[in-house]
């Protein structure tokens, strides 16, 4: 898939929202994985805004905004965001050392950035998503 600027990835993290509880995102620095993630808060009901990257924490936690009025709650999506980035992870004791993988299991929904060491706990129903830099703005994802 070939996506042309930021805004496609912002709409294409949003609509993966609706079909996938997990992901992992692999990419180099500026590929659009935050771009993405904010998206896919979005699709979720949590404020775009509130995303940043994680790199320094090594995870953030989102919840849902308020609603405007006439709005209702997708009950089947009712969960808070996990956010990690792993791009700081040595070496697979460090999961352990910080709780990651107690995070995860607390969570519906999970969006791994940098994701070393994680794919021995992963299994068929985490979605990898890999972004490449193609030209200026444009990405392809596979």
């Amino acid at each position: 898939m070939i996506i042309s600027s930021p805004q496609e990835m912002f709409a294409f993290g949003k609509t993966l929202a609706g079909q996938y509880q997990k992901i992992l995102l692999i990419g180099e620095l500026g590929a659009g994985k935050t771009t993405f993630s904010k998206g896919f808060a979005a699709g979720l009901w949590i404020d775009p805004e509130q995303v940043q990257s994680p790199t320094y924490t090594y995870l953030h936690s989102y919840s849902r905004s308020h609603l405007t009025s006439g709005e209702q709650w997708d009950t089947s999506m009712d969960s808070n965001l996990l956010h990690i980035d792993m791009y700081r992870i040595e070496n697979p004791q460090q999961l352990l050392e910080l709780w990651l993988l107690e995070q995860i299991q607390q969570h519906n929904f999970i969006l791994i950035e940098w994701p070393k060491f994680i794919t021995e706990y992963s299994d068929k129903s985490w979605c990898s998503l890999e972004i490449q830099k193609s030209w200026d703005q444009e990405r392809i994802i596979n």
